[in-house]
């Protein structure tokens, strides 16, 4: 019994075998093949997943902050108030328009105590950044969308507005301007005994991204009701 027992042990001790060895090997790497592929789709995933992300936050950020603005447009008259002016600019097939207004969605805040009424402009911009730098898209004339804000209008002296550029490779801007039958292309308060317009549309487009050709969503808003009135001397009076 005890011999048995001691070629057991000298068989047992003896380890793999070479065929065993490669049986085992072989398998590891079938195992590894399998796993590769949806490993990588996983990772591709994951990137795509966050290219997604960092290109759709400061979109959403920047129709916010528009829509924002526009639902709390002033009447253009008084102290604090100004022309609501609505600029149409064609380059080509693109439009560059530009829009100002004063608005009252600037936030009071313990540091500066100012009012929350502003004078809000949203145009297009080149990028500071040469186009060698920019890689961003393909396009070499895409601009950025500029948010420019002045927030102390009582100043003695006209302050420089604080820019704001809240995207970047945008390909067109244009506004809409609703005056109750049709749509109009642009808008002058001045002539229109200073009445801002039903509502506001707004369309950005965008250049095709650098490296994949492909062409991003357009953003499109439709804000409304724009309610701001100027008071008539007759409803002044009751």
């Amino acid at each position: 019994m005890s011999a048995k027992l001691r070629d057991a042990g000298r068989r047992g001790s003896a380890g793999f075998t070479l065929i065993e060895v490669l049986a085992a090997t072989a398998m590891f790497a079938v195992l590894v093949g399998a796993l590769y592929p949806v490993f990588h789709t996983a990772m591709r995933m994951r990137e795509k997943a966050a290219d997604v992300m960092e290109e759709t936050l400061p979109r959403h950020y920047a129709a916010e902050v528009m829509k924002r603005d526009l639902r709390q447009v002033v009447a253009p008259v008084g102290i604090l108030a100004g022309a609501f002016i609505g600029e149409k600019e064609e380059d080509g097939t693109c439009r560059r328009d530009r829009l100002e207004f004063h608005t009252a969605s600037g936030a009071v805040g313990s540091k500066e105590p100012r009012g929350d009424v502003q004078r809000v402009a949203y145009y297009l911009a080149e990028s500071p950044v040469s186009v060698s730098e920019n890689k961003a898209t393909e396009n070499t004339e895409a601009y950025e969308l500029v948010r420019a804000v002045t927030r102390n209008l009582l100043a003695s002296t006209e302050e420089d507005p604080k820019e704001e550029r809240l995207l970047k490779g945008v390909l067109s801007l244009a506004f809409a301007y609703y005056d109750g039958e049709v749509w109009q292309d642009s808008w002058d308060s001045t002539t229109v005994e200073n009445e801002t317009p039903a509502a506001v549309r707004a369309r950005i487009e965008f250049a095709p991204a650098a490296g994949n050709g492909r062409e991003a969503s357009p953003i499109e808003m439709v804000v409304l009701p724009i309610a701001a009135k100027a008071l008539t001397t007759e409803e002044d009076n009751e």
